[in-house]
């Protein structure tokens, strides 16, 4: 009984091992020494980026959520590598991308990293893994926001609490402010609603067979949501990254269903991106 008790439970474990993915399939780290002096430093930097990659890889954040393929693009301006506490303390800033429509820029971060440290994925805040934590959950939030209307509270909520431990924990460069982009982006609920409503859209665009009205629904709610926040809170960078990577398609779905006023209104309110909104306005679909 006992060897049947082992048995069972080495192959539930194998089990869960084997069909729980990671949530990133695709990583590239960029760590740019420029600033550094000698080679020692370039050591530790070098060993972090191949740690950074792999951590991403293979690391599950989020346990229910195991098909989104994820791509993500980190790259790591390290400004100083310092001595505190017996150990080498990294210091930069840092760019996170999707390569669309999610980019996130820590404009400082600070932590402790040695040659041949493993960071290890943990419930409890810890200075490495956390910070990278913390983009990892909004770039699965922001990605849960497409599947369903706040999908990715869940993941905000984890950044948050993140970043709110990270303001009073040791290495604490950058938290106060994670912690306010992460509540601004969370509670932004008329842009979250648009972001959902344009993926609704496209999906229904894919479609072989589009009934005019079925595309004009979720693209009429889209500019709906986006002309509240743009009242509410203003065009953010974050609204502003999201339709600079959308805005032909949203274009090209508007225009093939004649919703000419919606992108009249867009070159008002998208002054970015108003010239590819023109370009869709009286064109000829006979």
């Amino acid at each position: 009984m006992k060897f049947y008790n082992i048995f069972k439970t080495a192959s539930l474990f194998f089990l869960i091992i084997n069909f729980s993915f990671p949530q990133f399939t695709k990583v590239n780290v960029n760590v740019d020494t420029r600033l550094l002096r000698g080679g020692t430093e370039d050591i530790h930097t070098n060993a972090l980026r191949d740690e950074v990659e792999s951590y991403y890889l293979v690391s599950i954040f989020a346990p229910e959520a195991t098909d989104l393929d994820l791509t993500v693009d980190i790259r790591l301006v390290i400004e100083s590598v310092t001595e505190g506490n017996n150990r080498k303390v990294i210091n930069g800033q840092a760019l996170f991308s999707n390569y669309s429509d999610q980019k996130y820029f820590a404009r400082g971060f600070e932590f402790p990293f040695e040659n041949g440290q493993t960071v290890v994925f943990t419930p409890n805040y810890e200075p490495v893994a956390s910070f990278f934590d913390y983009y990892a959950f909004l770039f699965i939030a922001g990605e849960l926001d497409t599947y369903d209307e706040f999908g990715g509270n869940v993941y905000y909520g984890k950044a948050l609490d993140l970043s709110y431990e990270g303001k009073s924990a040791g290495y604490s460069r950058g938290w106060d402010v994670r912690y306010k982009r992460c509540g601004e982006i969370m509670d932004n609920l008329e842009f979250r609603r648009a972001k959902f409503q344009f993926y609704q859209a496209y999906d229904i665009a894919m479609a072989e067979m589009v009934k005019k009205k079925e595309l004009q629904n979720p693209l009429g709610k889209f500019i709906s949501h986006l002309q509240n926040a743009n009242y509410e809170v203003g065009f953010d960078r974050y609204m502003q990254i999201f339709l600079k990577a959308h805005a032909e398609e949203i274009g090209s779905m508007m225009s093939a269903v004649d919703m000419i006023d919606e992108l009249n209104v867009l070159v008002e309110i998208d002054v970015e991106n108003k010239d590819i909104y023109k370009s869709f306005i009286g064109i000829d679909k006979k």
